[in-house]
């Protein structure tokens, strides 16, 4: 019973680390790209002149944004931690998937 257990564990955590790991490749691709662009956008706005950019403050609000995003990760290794043998099958397939997306 515990030896089935822990395979469904393995098996599901490996599927659904892989199917993660490849989304997440995808969607980064999508989202690096419309960043890429408004970004070009927001250059080329202020070197016409027709807008201005506070370079302090989006350093601020990007610098915020990745503390966020930090903070909510280390909470997320913590429940990874206590699901061990889920996580190791899981930590396996995200990297595969983010090698094959």
């Amino acid at each position: 019973m515990v030896v089935e257990q822990l395979a469904f564990q393995i098996g599901v955590g490996g599927i659904l680390g892989f199917s993660t790991g490849y989304a997440i490749k995808k969607i980064a691709k999508f989202l690096l790209l419309v960043v890429g662009v408004f970004m070009a956008i927001l250059l080329y706005l202020d070197y016409s002149g027709i807008i201005t950019i506070n370079y302090n403050r989006l350093a601020e609000v990007s610098y915020n944004i990745i503390q966020i995003i930090s903070s909510k990760a280390s909470g997320l290794q913590e429940y990874i931690k206590s699901q061990i043998p889920f996580a190791a099958s899981y930590t396996a397939g995200l990297i595969l998937g983010l090698k094959k997306g």
